[in-house]
């Protein structure tokens, strides 16, 4: 008797560690294609910066890569601002 309550809660116990890594697996996937999401638009907002910068500053290519982050975040945070507030 105590053999098969133990093999019984070892049942119990493997399926419910099933279950967990299951769902973790569904819960780490998701957040994968989430993740992608975000880094595809990031992605193209750099790019559309870049177009920008390059058509709208001739001197942009000798600009230092911290000047171009910076001139990047400004110009995302005025896109974001833009874009929240529905114009």
């Amino acid at each position: 008797m105590l053999i098969l309550s133990g093999v019984f809660l070892f049942l119990i116990y493997t399926g419910l560690i099933s279950l967990a890594a299951f769902g973790g697996m569904k819960y780490l996937a998701k957040k994968d294609r989430e993740w992608n999401e975000q880094i595809q638009q990031h992605h193209m907002l750099q790019q559309t910066f870049l177009e920008e910068m390059n058509r709208d500053e001739p001197n942009f290519s000798g600009f230092s890569t911290k000047t171009k982050i910076a001139l990047f975040n400004t110009w995302l945070l005025k896109h974001e601002t833009k874009s929240n507030s529905g114009d």
